[in-house]
């Protein structure tokens, strides 16, 4: 339902005036193909489904710098780990 608010409001960037996207959620992790040491984080952003097409694969750094809370969510298994 959100997500077609949104469509109909031109999309979120139009509607808020945010000028980057935030991300709503980490959904899964997987190993990095290219440094087996590493994961990568599958990221939903806000305003956007859940599907692969609209979706990114952050490394650690990335995720831990710009969804710290999310990622902590991800990893803890908590909801709304800071509310």
């Amino acid at each position: 339902m959100l997500l077609n608010f949104w469509r109909r409001q031109g999309g979120r960037h139009k509607a808020t005036g945010l000028r980057e996207h935030r991300v709503l959620r980490v959904l899964k992790s997987k190993e990095s193909r290219t440094d087996k040491d590493s994961r990568l984080y599958q990221c939903q952003w806000i305003g956007l489904p859940a599907s692969d097409d609209y979706t990114t694969w952050l490394s650690l750094d990335e995720v831990t710098d710009i969804a710290l809370g999310q990622w902590l969510e991800f990893v803890t298994g908590l909801d709304d780990i800071f509310g």
